[in-house]
């Protein structure tokens, strides 16, 4: 058995075990706790979730296709005290800002007939600081969780 087979062993028995874990109530909703296992795991990407097992969790858990997908915020904490580190992607914001300077630069907004309500403020040239900044930041999604109080789909990003 080859290591992302063990991998794969591994999250379908995580996988059974939250779907057997106990249900607790409170006063204010219904939650899962998830098993201890899943917090002994090491952080490595060969034991995030993969889209095979998201797809395998969806079809075990019956969550129908109109069901919505929620992501568990992270505290920035995490990021900037703990060292966690994200995959930075440049999306629609970045684009804009770099087309922005793009368009200072090429003296564009200087003709106040088609610019008429561009203002020297405007002019500002984001920095490579400001264009890092910027872009998309993604991070890994550790697990996919149902709670039995909805049909929605929501994905843990740390155990």
């Amino acid at each position: 058995m080859n290591k992302r087979d063990n991998i794969k062993k591994l999250v379908k028995k995580i996988t059974s075990e939250v779907n057997e874990m106990e249900i607790q109530k409170s006063e204010k909703r219904e939650y899962i706790y998830r098993s201890e296992q899943c917090k002994e795991i090491k952080k490595r990407w060969d034991v995030y979730a993969s889209v095979g097992d998201l797809l395998e969790f969806i079809h075990t858990n019956n969550i129908p296709n109109d069901a919505k997908i929620l992501l568990q915020r992270v505290e920035d904490v995490y990021f900037e005290k703990n060292g966690w580190e994200t995959i930075n992607k440049e999306g629609e914001n970045y684009i804009y800002c770099k087309h922005h300077n793009e368009d200072i630069k090429s003296d564009k907004y200087l003709d106040k007939n088609k610019y008429p309500n561009f203002k020297q403020e405007d002019f500002k040239i984001f920095t490579d600081k400001d264009l890092e900044y910027s872009k998309n930041k993604y991070y890994v999604c550790w697990c996919p969780v149902k709670y039995p109080d909805d049909d929605n789909l929501y994905l843990d990003a740390h155990y």
